[in-house]
């Protein structure tokens, strides 16, 4: 809680602690630190406490810390104090992950915001997926599933990481060689979060990717694979069970046509028969392993095309 209910526009804060604004903007974007609230025409409203963060991150950059290592201290210092979120390990991104669970668990959607913008900062994007992003998820699920929490908790998080995640893989620039991967929701899936994160693993890797979506049908891929002529299909069948699935995939496997084609997701097992059957790839690994899978289809493909 706040030491004092007195607030201060950015300019006064400015002119109390020698900060620009333009880098009080900055730290706030890439460290989460400070966090001020909005007003109702979304002014930044500045506590008692963000000051002290901000001569907190002051007197750390004064001694030589990088902006990132002084914010990451002042937020350990911070969440040392806040018990009732525990940490679920002692690694270094246990911090990050009790700053963003705890935002989900007060329904403040600018916390969480900022700490995901934070950990994408502090280390590359598929170690905060796997690190950061998905532990929180899992565990928020999980609360939610036991009547901890409600459900606009678990989509306002998701609907973050979405944004932030699908703005990474638009943005990563593809390395020579690694191809070029479409990825799609199977018809009827509306939980595009997991794809995002294969896609994430897959654009570090080097991949060029397009995101296609939720309830992508196969002749949505198949103008798609027409139309770009991409190196190879991944799809995802995560959270709702599609009604046909015999044909549903074998119709994916005539879109995709020559292109190599393969299905991910919590539910995959369930159907893979119906995948393999038509000539579809089963990627039962999590993000990581799933994007190494794929990514080698792609990379396949790309040698025999300029062979």
């Amino acid at each position: 809680m706040p030491s004092s209910l007195r607030t201060y526009r950015i300019q006064a804060v400015s002119e109390m602690t020698g900060v620009a604004t333009a880098t009080l903007r900055a730290w706030e974007r890439r460290y989460g630190v400070p966090n001020p609230s909005r007003t109702e025409m979304a002014y930044r409203l500045y506590s008692e406490d963000d000051v002290g963060r901000i001569k907190q991150m002051l007197e750390l950059t004064g001694q030589g810390l990088a902006p990132a290592q002084a914010a990451k201290v002042v937020l350990e210092h911070e969440a040392a104090s806040e018990p009732e979120v525990p940490a679920e390990s002692s690694d270094d991104f246990s911090i990050v992950r009790t700053r963003l669970l705890k935002g989900v668990l007060d329904s403040d959607p600018q916390a969480v915001a900022n700490t995901i913008a934070y950990a994408l900062a502090i280390t590359s994007a598929a170690q905060a997926v796997d690190r950061v992003f998905e532990p929180v998820l899992h565990d928020v699920g999980d609360r939610w599933q036991r009547g901890e929490i409600g459900i606009a908790q678990e989509h306002m998080l998701a609907s973050a990481l979405t944004s932030a995640l699908g703005s990474i893989v638009t943005l990563m620039s593809p390395a020579p060689g690694f191809g070029h991967i479409l990825l799609a929701c199977a018809d009827e899936e509306l939980h595009a979060l997991p794809l995002l994160v294969l896609g994430v693993h897959l654009s570090t890797m080097g991949a060029r990717c397009t995101m296609l979506g939720q309830r992508t049908p196969p002749e949505a891929v198949a103008h798609a694979v027409k139309t770009m002529q991409p190196d190879a299909v991944g799809l995802s069948v995560t959270a709702v069970p599609p009604s046909a699935p015999t044909a549903l995939f074998r119709n994916y496997a005539k879109a995709c046509g020559d292109v190599p084609w393969g299905v991910g997701g919590a539910l995959v097992e369930k159907y893979r028969k119906e995948i393999t059957a038509p000539g579809g790839i089963v990627f039962s690994g999590r993000g990581d392993a799933a994007a190494r899978e794929l990514a080698a289809l792609a990379r396949g493909r790309t040698k025999a095309k300029s062979g």
